[in-house]
């Protein structure tokens, strides 16, 4: 739970939810935090800070990093398969093709960038249809619709940028997996991980909503090549700080702040 969206609810939602699961964690014996925002969750509530224990919201990075590896060694090939040329720094959106997540927005923006670039959008859903509309006759954009896990690390790897538009988003484990891949990140204010994954990798954060903005920080990441490697480094260094290894050593440290508790 995001901090942010909680207290978006209705006065009376929030004020039973503060009775009730305030209640609860009050006497937890500690509180697992996904990342900062869900941590202002749980201060909000009134959880003392030395029983929230931060364990980041993860995927299997060590296999994206293979797989993203694979997918930058192999780039020039899999994009010219696609008709894209690959000199083009290569954007990508990845997600359910559904209106929250404003997949519409990416295409809006590349069509105002003063950067030539690709697209690549990955996914299904009921905005499928007006994706590939409004992709139709454009050279450097190519809708792949979905893919399956063991295919999707190395696409990742295959393109530069990761673009998450959403308007409501929890977390958003894709940029997680893209980062982990090489893929520098560009979300919506309105996307969890925004604060933990993004603003200290390289990445942007931009209004969610906002075109003209997520055009131009676009059109800074891949105007010049050697900014765009270095984020994609530091991107790579950020997204092995939300491992499985360290999700792990955060439920144990979780486990000794509840057992002196309980002690």
């Amino acid at each position: 739970t995001r901090w942010e969206t909680d207290v978006a609810r209705p006065g009376t939602r929030r004020w039973a939810k503060q009775r009730l699961l305030g209640l609860l964690l009050r006497r937890a014996g500690a509180c697992v935090a996904i990342g900062s925002s869900n941590q202002h969750f749980y201060r909000s509530f009134g959880v003392a800070v030395e029983r929230i224990v931060m364990a980041p919201f993860s995927v299997d990075t060590d296999r994206f990093a293979s797989e993203g590896a694979a997918g930058r060694a192999e780039r020039a090939g899999m994009l010219q398969a696609i008709g894209l040329d690959p000199v083009l720094p290569t954007l990508c959106f990845a997600g359910k093709l559904q209106p929250h997540k404003r997949p519409l927005d990416v295409l809006a923006a590349l069509d105002r960038m003063t950067s030539p670039a690709n697209l690549i959008v990955i996914g299904e859903g009921p905005l499928r249809a007006e994706v590939a509309k409004t992709a139709a006759g454009l050279s450097t954009v190519r809708v792949l619709g979905f893919l399956n896990q063991s295919a999707i690390g190395r696409w990742f790897g295959a393109c530069d940028v990761i673009v998450l538009p959403s308007e409501v988003e929890a977390w958003g484990l894709v940029v997680n997996e893209a980062m982990a891949a090489g893929a520098v990140p560009v979300v919506s204010s309105a996307v969890g991980c925004g604060p933990d994954l993004v603003s200290s990798s390289g990445g942007v954060v931009y209004p969610v909503g906002d075109i003209a903005a997520l055009a131009d920080a676009l059109d800074n990441l891949v105007a010049d090549p050697r900014t765009l490697a270095m984020a994609s480094a530091t991107t790579r260094t950020v997204s092995e700080e939300h491992s499985l290894a360290a999700t792990a050593r955060g439920y144990e440290a979780a486990a000794r702040v509840a057992c002196r508790k309980a002690g």
